[in-house]
């Protein structure tokens, strides 16, 4: 090999790694750190698996984990009755260490089946801290975070471990005696007019 194109390899190994770094980088861009509004992450890059179709959303259990083997459908939103929330800590970016909470989502109908659909809702996020302090004394609640976004699309609910709404810890308010995240609530507005609210107790240190 000479060296000509011994250096024209090294050139396209180098350019190649930098943009691969660059576009995992950008993906995980949060932009504004205005805590009224957060970010709904549906970009299947930041996925583990594809999406689900149609003809596949009918199949029980699969790579989605904590759906406990629940039988998903495409159908209208009107079909929901129901949600179920959690959340997790999760590192999102290059850097060691968590970057903040993803909030999963799932709806439910009538048969308890799991409801995909593609239609913009409203929702809103409260987070609280524990009832106890860091010196375990008992203390009423304090407001970490609030703020609210759009939901386009029940699919970005699913658990795969970068799907789901993010909430950097950099618009969490920590006080020096917090415990840590007490209460997760997500309330939902469906255009039918139902309400829709849900609860998940996480217990997590301060970053």
């Amino acid at each position: 090999m000479n060296h000509g194109r011994m250096l024209v390899i090294i050139f396209l190994s180098v350019f190649v790694v930098f943009a691969g770094c660059h576009y995992f980088i950008g993906s995980a861009d949060l932009g504004s750190r205005d805590s009224s509004t957060f970010v709904s992450s549906s970009d299947s890059s930041l996925t583990q698996t594809a999406g689900i179709t149609q003809d596949e959303a009918t199949l029980t259990g699969g790579p989605l984990g904590n759906t406990g083997g629940e039988e998903i459908v495409w159908a209208p939103v009107d079909t929901v009755i129901g949600m179920r929330i959690w959340a997790e800590a999760v590192d999102w970016d290059e850097v060691l260490g968590n970057d903040g909470l993803i909030v999963h989502f799932l709806f439910y109908d009538s048969l308890g089946r799991i409801v995909l659909f593609e239609k913009e809702i409203p929702a809103q996020i409260e987070i609280r801290s524990p009832d106890t302090n860091t010196y375990y004394r008992d203390i009423t609640t304090t407001e970490i975070f609030k703020g609210q976004t759009e939901i386009t699309s029940a699919e970005d609910g699913l658990p795969y471990q970068l799907r789901g709404i993010r909430i950097p810890f950099s618009l969490m308010t920590f006080y020096d005696d917090t415990r840590g995240i007490g209460t997760i609530k997500m309330e939902v507005n469906l255009p039918n007019g139902r309400v829709l609210t849900d609860y998940d107790t996480y217990l997590y240190t301060t970053p």
